[in-house]
């Protein structure tokens, strides 16, 4: 009998809330997901801290179910505030689709889990979420004036949605908080280190930033061409400097699943590397060094 990862929610992280099921089940019907999604996050910390296998194995199942079965092209979930039959999402397209604060928490699930297992499913999940749930909640350039759901029926505005757009003083709704918080630490998730003996850096965002790695002396600066309807092909561009020599480093490169294993393209110093399949290409301290 399988040990039950996932149950009729509580409002506790108590081990024994969580073993109330023997079965691995999707029962987040009619539950509203950003009371549930935050309990989640937390039995990650408690993963971190205890080192219990079980809230890792939680969180696991827990993005399997939403991404498979809750979850838009954009990455969101949710239909006003609440989780629909599975798989049945065509049913739930309207106004009140993917409220931003469970966006926001989703991207703290699949970060997490990330960290542990190098996915890139995970990094991918994370990618799609962020620019589309994360960049369009900001009403163009105006800082301040947020969105509460993003509407997902075909041919719905953001403007004639429920709550519509908020403005820059008035507005204080639980995705107000969250929303600019999320503006905040657009530079989160883009780079993560791994330390030890044979440090290795893993580039998981495609956005124009640098990283100063200080523990290997080295600088990563990355640029993006943009997009445009002429031009659809991303265009990413590294460069690596080292201020010291001899140290040994990898700096893993993430190929998401969305790449043509036909149209993707790599060169390191003018010459063609051999594409990996969705995952890591890994660049060796004989190659950054």
């Amino acid at each position: 009998m399988t040990r039950g990862i996932w149950c009729s929610p509580t409002f506790s992280t108590s081990r024994a809330s969580w073993d109330c099921s023997q079965f691995r089940a999707d029962s987040l019907s009619d539950f509203h997901a950003n009371t549930h999604i935050p309990i989640v996050v937390g039995g990650q910390m408690r993963y971190e801290v205890t080192g219990d296998p079980l809230y890792k194995e939680i969180a696991t199942f827990f993005m399997d179910v939403v991404n498979s079965s809750h979850t838009y092209a954009t990455g969101g979930t949710s239909v006003s505030e609440f989780w629909f039959d599975p798989k049945r999402l065509a049913e739930t397209l309207t106004t009140e689709n993917e409220e931003s604060c469970t966006t926001y928490n989703m991207l703290k699930v699949s970060r997490h889990l990330f960290r542990w297992t190098k996915e890139i499913a995970y990094a991918d999940y994370y990618e799609r979420a962020l620019i589309n749930g994360v960049l369009s909640i900001q009403r163009g350039r105006d800082p301040g004036v947020m969105i509460y759901m993003l509407p997902q029926g075909p041919g719905r505005s953001k403007a004639v949605s429920y709550h519509g757009w908020g403005t820059q003083y008035d507005s204080f709704w639980c995705c107000y908080g969250t929303g600019i918080e999320s503006f905040s630490k657009l530079g989160d998730s883009i780079y993560f280190e791994e330390k030890g003996g044979k440090p290795a850096l893993y580039i998981v965002q495609y956005i124009p930033s640098t990283f100063n790695w200080r523990s290997v002396g080295l600088t990563v600066t990355q640029q993006v061409k943009p997009l445009s309807s002429s031009d659809q092909n991303l265009q990413v561009s590294l460069s690596i400097s080292a201020k010291t020599n001899g140290q040994y480093a990898t700096v893993n490169v993430r190929i998401p699943s969305w790449a043509s294993p036909n149209g993707a393209k790599a060169t390191l110093n003018d010459k063609d590397l051999q594409m990996a399949s969705p995952g890591n290409l890994p660049l060796s301290h004989q190659a950054v060094g």
